[in-house]
């Protein structure tokens, strides 16, 4: 039995972030407290903190600086949404209802330079939900408790953080380390944050590197830039690349490079940023981090981790003397099971060991050595999941060998996917990752990586072979573990290399880069045996182009046949792959005869590598290909059937997988109900052996008032013909578990549904994946009325909508709404359900320029560029208005111009806010999260009985011979303007219950009327949901599928009426 020291250490104030990548997070940017003295210390406050929710514990992380040297002071998050005014900043932000102020014992501890590394973790609040914290102003105060710094809360719009640490091999005297958020921007590309231990009242360089790692310096290559252009990275640019230190060796970064990006041209994602010491050592980098990268560069480098972690002026408690003793006992085998706690220590708040370094030492004589560490906390964060590898010869041969590689974290596993032409044909050989990080020479390719594992992984008895056909070729798809290796975190793969061997030698060489790209991994066409076999990657460079990329196998040699994207959403039944995917009414682009034309060109071994730019379409905006089915045909001459397809999206990622949907009129309905209604589905990412969950939320109107009907995912793809919807979709399960699913509607025939399913998910390729099938919703005596498609939301937001904080109006009350945020090509498009309304009015529907819901004060107003003139207004173009039935429900639509989620004005996180025909805010939602509990109010009083129609005139000449025509008036106010436009409308009723389609330039609102359906039409420009194009039979020849709008689900509508009995399906 031995005996083992272990301990906390101090890390250098290096600590890993505390992120969930799939979760959304802000930033907030420290600056001078308003009206703070601008002398002395006070002056250099700056700093740059990471914040993100998971559940109802807030974590915090990142780096002031500017402080006084060696000392304690505390930091909190204030009531105010502002840093402007001292008056509007407020105090602490807390519920009195708590039993203390939970910020009296947040505190920083600075280090002899002034800088201090936070990292905490605080329970009971949230980013946008449950104690909201987005827009709220961060305040730090020095060792006397003056306020001294603000920064406010800001959700980033997708911006890629780096963690800054120690230069791979420096050992200078500098610890630099910090934190930068790189985003894209009109601009060009936007670097911001703050770098701190660098030499005192300097300027220095930082700059962007071509390698990929931070993991040793020979990945990390020269500055990178265009071939054959300038080097912008040079003090001597405009602007200059150079950072500007104060006096204790901080510095607060702020530049803008055009002619770069995130993920698209020239793109820095993955890419290494190095900071250097000023001149005249301006060669030497001191300190590097990966764009969107994970680990703290310089945790793993020893020179980083320190000593023991305790209380300056106290005994170590790190000792085997100490009581209890920090130690471990192994067993005969090595082992050692681990039970201690340590007073005077913490999680997060008093001597906080989040994100240090725990350390495990040898035995005695030994005792000094240390032989494993880890970060408490990980290190995960946003940024690179994704990358590609695409195979040439080795270096030095002439091997035809070629083949691309896909790799994505997800499910714990770094998945490897591949596929290779050009082999020997019939042969087995390995395929490793080595060392190096170029295949340019031999010399610089390397062994086998495995750093830090006992043993060499890459053999044969691991599976990382591959066995070639008789023509040269093979697939492989491996995962590995995310203990062992991870694209920019542990043992990180990003920028190495990854080498094919055959029998003798190495024969290929592949580069592993980051993508923003999608993958299809192409298999069999469902239904047939056929062995094509593909990867194929899209990506979208341009606004308004995707570019297809990547190697087919397993085809007829030296044939041409097509390729093409179709308007399904599944590779799993051939009923759901549809057809081509275009817009209706053009020509179909996917065809040999078009410019490019759609094909593929095999060699004589039967592969062919992709390479095809189609304009008009984007992976997630107008014409998004993101999870749609990418199939490849045969060559005409052999009938040219389709034989293989691929999601493309489909393959690896650690995504929340979000789905919505629009609901309308089942086919072939012709009741007195008209259905409407938004609907939205999520899952996480999951292993394949786990049993899957997805949540369901949904805002649904037009219902039967005061009653209960079932709704089910059914197994069909469309809700265009009634004999292919299908029965119920529970393959492989027992018992249909959808016969338990209901709907609860109050007194107007609204309801609202939040729930969590398990053994179904949305995510693509998995068992019993919903994603493209349909939505049926049916009345209380069992009929099919109302039917939607399950589609991607392809990189949307769904914002659910209750009641504004503070509004206490008694009618009406109630409202809820789930709304769809979506870019598109030239703008932002807002869509979805609102419920709850006055009855037949006019109303504005608008974003804010707040990030919350949980208090008026922090909603702010309409959400424009300074010194522009606002867009959301009943006046603009678009209107920016819904408009509600009889029953108090809108379909809304709206696409704006000059915005977008999360570039150019960006809405991500703003809060949506509805108001009533007066102008008083209403209803209001952020991204993905209620504000407060949606508990739904007591049944509101019925509407008003609508007028009795009109006696038909003698004679019309409108041509509505069934119907009759009444004059209506509609007026709206918004807050801060008036509208006193008095609009015509014309009200038709009708008992036509087919599907309504909005003529151009009109806005449409299905109302109610007694004795039938009616249509109020406004001419407003495209306000209202149009029912827009679905597949038909699957043709190649069909257009792309219904482009619906998505709607969430709001939680907490509990109060329902009381429950009917379930109608049969």
């Amino acid at each position: 039995m031995s005996y083992l020291g272990f301990a906390m250490l101090a890390l250098g104030n290096a600590r890993a972030l505390m992120i969930d990548p799939a979760r959304p997070y802000a930033l907030a940017h420290i600056g001078l407290y308003p009206d703070a003295a601008t002398s002395g210390d006070v002056a250099q406050v700056g700093g740059t903190l990471v914040v993100q929710a998971v559940g109802t514990t807030l974590q915090v992380s990142g780096y002031l600086t500017g402080l006084e040297l060696s000392a304690t002071g505390g930091w909190h998050i204030h009531t105010g949404f502002t840093c402007e005014s001292v008056d509007q900043v407020g105090g602490h932000y807390f519920l009195p209802e708590f039993e203390s102020d939970p910020w009296n014992t947040v505190a920083y501890e600075t280090d002899s330079s002034g800088t201090a590394s936070i990292s905490l973790a605080l329970d009971g609040f949230s980013l946008q939900g449950t104690m909201p914290v987005a827009g709220r102003a961060i305040v730090v105060h020095n060792s006397a408790g003056v306020r001294i710094g603000c920064g406010l809360i800001e959700p980033s719009t997708l911006a890629r953080l780096v963690q800054i640490g120690r230069y791979p091999g420096y050992s200078g005297a500098q610890q630099a380390r910090g934190l930068l958020a790189v985003s894209d921007t009109a601009a060009g590309l936007h670097i911001r944050g703050t770098l701190s231990g660098l030499e005192s009242s300097a300027i220095g360089g930082f700059h962007v590197h071509a390698g990929f790692t931070c993991d040793d310096a020979a990945g990390v290559f020269g500055h990178y830039f265009e071939a054959g252009t300038t080097d912008p990275w040079t003090p001597t640019n405009e602007p200059p690349a150079v950072y500007m230190s104060d006096a204790r060796g901080a510095a607060q970064i702020s530049l803008t490079m055009g002619g770069f990006s995130l993920s698209s041209e020239m793109a820095v994602l993955g890419r290494a940023l190095v900071a250097h010491l000023a001149a005249p050592n301006a060669a030497t980098r001191v300190a590097c981090g990966v764009i969107g990268g994970g680990d703290v560069p310089g945790v793993s480098d020893a020179a980083g981790v320190f000593g023991h972690y305790f209380e300056a002026g106290t005994t170590d408690p790190w000792t085997p003397t100490n009581e209890p003793p920090a130690v471990y006992m192994s067993d005969a085998r090595g082992a050692a099971q681990i039970s201690l706690t340590m007073g005077g220590f913490s999680l997060s708040s008093e001597m906080a060991v989040l994100g240090r370094a725990l350390v495990a030492h040898l035995a005695a004589p030994n005792a000094a050595t240390r032989v494993a560490c880890g970060v408490i906390g990980g290190g995960d964060v946003p940024g690179v999941s994704k990358a590609v590898a695409t195979l040439e010869a080795y270096p030095g041969t002439a091997d035809s060998v070629r083949g691309t590689f896909f790799l994505s974290e997800g499910d714990g596993a770094l998945r490897i996917d591949g596929v290779l032409s050009g082999l020997p044909a019939g042969h087995a050989a390995g395929w490793h990752i080595h060392s190096g990080f170029s295949c340019a020479e031999a010399s610089l390719v390397g062994g086998h990586y495995f750093d830090g594992l006992d043993d060499d992984p890459w053999n044969a008895a691991n599976g990382f072979t591959y066995s070639s056909d008789a023509t040269g070729a093979a697939t492989l798809a491996h995962d590995l573990s995310l203990h062992n290796f991870t694209l920019t975190r542990s043992r990180p793969v990003l920028g190495r290399v990854l080498v094919v061997h055959n029998a003798t030698h190495r024969i290929g060489c592949a580069l592993i880069e980051p993508t923003a790209a999608e993958a299809a991994i192409l298999g069999a066409y469902p239904g047939t045996t056929a062995t094509i076999r593909g990867i194929v990657l899209a990506r979208s460079p341009r606004a308004a182009d995707v570019e297809l990329s990547g190697l087919l196998v397993g085809l007829p040699p030296s044939e041409s046949g097509g390729f093409h994207v179709h308007a399904g959403h599944t590779c799993e039944s051939a009923d759901g792959v549809f057809g081509h995917y275009f817009e209706a009414g053009t020509v179909d682009p996917w065809t040999p005869t078009n410019e490019p034309p759609a094909v593929y060109v095999s060699d004589a071994r039967g592969a062919a590598h992709i390479s095809l730019t189609m304009g008009g379409f984007s992976l997630y905006s107008d014409a998004p290909i993101s999870q749609r089915a990418l199939v490849a045909h045969l060559p005409a001459a052999v009938g040219g059937g389709r034989m293989a397809c691929g999601l493309l999206g489909g393959a690896g990622g650690d995504y929340v997988y979000g789905t919505y949907g629009t609901l309308g009129v089942y086919p072939g309905y012709a009741g007195d109900l008209l259905v409407s209604g938004t609907f939205s589905m999520s899952a996480r990412a999951a292993a394949a052996e786990a049993v899957p969950s997805m949540s369901i939320d949904a805002v649904i109107g037009g219902l039967e008032p005061s009653a209960s009907g079932g709704w089910h995912v059914h197994t069909g793809y469309t809700c265009d013909d009634a004999a292919l919807v299908g029965a119920h979709f529970y393959d492989g399960l027992a018992a249909d578990p959808w016969t338990a699913m209901t709907w609860h509607s109050d007194a107007s025939g609204s309801a609202v549904l939040s729930l969590a399913i398990d053994d179904f998910t949305t995510q693509p390729a998995r068992t019993r994946s919903v994603l493209g099938r349909a939505l049926v919703v049916h009345s209380a005596a069992g009929a099919r009325i109302g039917c939607g498609i399950i589609t991607p939301l392809a990189g949307g937001l769904a914002v659910k909508l209750g009641e504004y904080p503070g509004y206490a109006a008694a009618q009406p009350s109630g409202g809820r709404g789930l709304v769809i945020e979506r870019d598109t090509l030239d703008g932002v498009e807002l869509a979805g359900t609102l419920v709850g309304l006055q009855s037949g009015v006019l109303g504005g529907f608008h974003v804010h320029a707040g990030y919350s819901c949980g208090d008026a004060g922090g909603v702010f107003g309409h959400h424009y560029a300074p010194g522009t003139t606002d867009p959301w207004t009943p006046s603009g173009d678009p209107p920016a208005v819904y408009a509600s039935t009889l029953t108090g429900v809108s379909s809304v639509r709206l696409r704006m111009r000059g915005f977008s989620l999360y570039g150019t004005m960006p809405i991500y996180l703003r809060a949506v806010v509805v108001h009533l025909q007066a102008g008083q805010r209403y209803l209001c939602g952020v991204d993905g999260l209620p504000t407060a509990p949606l508990q739904l109010a007591p049944p509101p009083s019925p509407p008003l009985p609508p007028p009795s129609p009109s006696p038909p005139p003698a004679s019309s000449s409108s041509g509505l011979s069934n119907g009759a025509a009444a004059g209506v008036g509609f007026g709206c106010a918004a807050a801060g303007f008036a509208l006193g436009v008095a609009v015509a409308a014309l009200l038709v009723l009708r008992r036509d219950r087919r599907r309504a389609t909005a003529p151009k330039g009109a806005l449409a609102a299905r109302v109610d009327a007694k004795g039938g359906t009616g249509e109020v039409r406004l001419p407003i420009a495209d306000i209202i949901n149009p029912d827009m194009p679905i597949p038909d039979d699957g043709s190649d020849k069909s257009s792309r599928s219904r482009a619906s709008s998505t709607a969430t689900e709001l939680k907490g509508w509990s109060k329902f009426a009381a429950p009917v009995a379930t109608p049969a399906a």
